[in-house]
């Protein structure tokens, strides 16, 4: 007679476990190295905001730049300084010690409070437009500062960190264009 009970057999229990033995490893370390890859996705997704953010703000400062000649544009390789419509302050970017700074002082000087922006500077360049006398546009890494040109039509600002390189080309509607070659 044959016993009507259902079962599994000793030899088909441990087939099942040596299956599981070797297939949970798999399993584990693909969905481990999933939660890393997101990990790393989300980093590199937030250091693109913070960077996105970064910009937006320069570029804000610089379209809201006043072309004053008791407080004029200054543009340097690596950093720049203007007045600031509406608060009727100076404002500088320049990098210091691997990290973006953005300053805010009184326009005849003074105390500055300072703003950190980033880290892991390893360069920050910045040209400026001009034109030569054919019409030809140029960038230059400083901007006029005798005799008073007012504000530079373009600036060309580019950050080198350890994620990249980020660059950013903003146009100043109430900038001129320096006069190169001349």
């Amino acid at each position: 007679m044959r016993s009507s009970q259902k079962g599994v057999t000793l030899l088909e229990l441990l087939v099942a476990l040596a299956l599981f033995a070797v297939a949970a490893p798999l399993v584990a370390n693909a969905l481990f190295q999933g939660v890393r890859s997101a990990a790393k996705v989300r980093a590199s997704i937030d250091a693109r905001r913070a960077e996105d953010r970064l910009f937006a703000r320069l570029e804000a400062d610089l379209r809201n730049a006043l072309p004053l000649s008791q407080a004029a544009f200054i543009g340097d390789a690596d950093r720049f300084s203007f007045p600031l419509a509406g608060s009727l302050k100076r404002v500088t970017y320049e990098a210091k010690n691997g990290a973006l700074l953005r300053s805010e002082s009184d326009l005849k000087g003074g105390d500055a409070s300072r703003t950190f922006l980033g880290d892991d500077v390893e360069k920050f360049s910045v040209e400026y437009a001009y034109a030569d006398p054919s019409g030809k546009i140029t960038f230059l890494p400083y901007w006029t500062k005798e005799p008073y040109a007012g504000l530079p039509r373009a600036v060309r600002v580019r950050m080198v960190r350890s994620g990249g390189v980020s660059e950013s080309l903003v146009t100043l509607p109430q900038g001129h264009f320096g006069k190169a070659g001349e």
